[in-house]
């Protein structure tokens, strides 16, 4: 079963920062580069609170497997999706449940962004619909109304 579950302060471990440092997990990633702590995180993560983004831990089978957060923009009533997991499979359906979510909050848009070679993160833009935005040498942006 799985479960988004509200981001808190709980789920800045050593485990969720890890997966941060993992040069696979994030080779796709703009913070690929990027060298992260507890600092960083925490910093990362009461910034998403003040601007009132949604920040959701994945729960696969009780375990703690990912993340996924809606950058909102409320006026234009549209939200850029970024996501991070650790399962294979859970992409999908932290996505669909997410959207669930935005559509209560009368979102009508969601956009997600990825590196040309991301083919898993592709595939995914593709089962849900997603149309191509825009494409350039090294990125491809997808849209979609929900």
């Amino acid at each position: 079963m799985l479960k988004l579950k509200k981001f808190t302060k709980k789920n800045l471990t050593k485990k969720y920062i890890s997966w941060l440092n993992d040069t696979e997990l994030m080779k796709y990633s703009r913070h690929k580069k990027s060298i992260f702590n507890f600092k960083k995180c925490e910093k990362f993560y009461n910034e998403i609170k003040i601007k009132k983004n949604l920040f959701f831990a994945i729960y696969f089978k009780n375990k703690h497997v990912g993340n996924i957060i809606a950058y909102m923009d409320f006026a234009k009533k549209k939200a850029e999706i970024s996501i991070l997991t650790t399962k294979s499979g859970t992409g999908l359906k932290s996505y669909k449940k997410l959207i669930i979510i935005l559509k209560k909050l009368n979102i009508n848009q969601i956009y997600s962004g990825t590196n040309l070679k991301n083919i898993k993160m592709i595939k995914l833009c593709k089962k849900l619909n997603m149309r191509i935005l825009k494409k350039n040498k090294n990125s491809i942006f997808y849209s979609k109304n929900i």
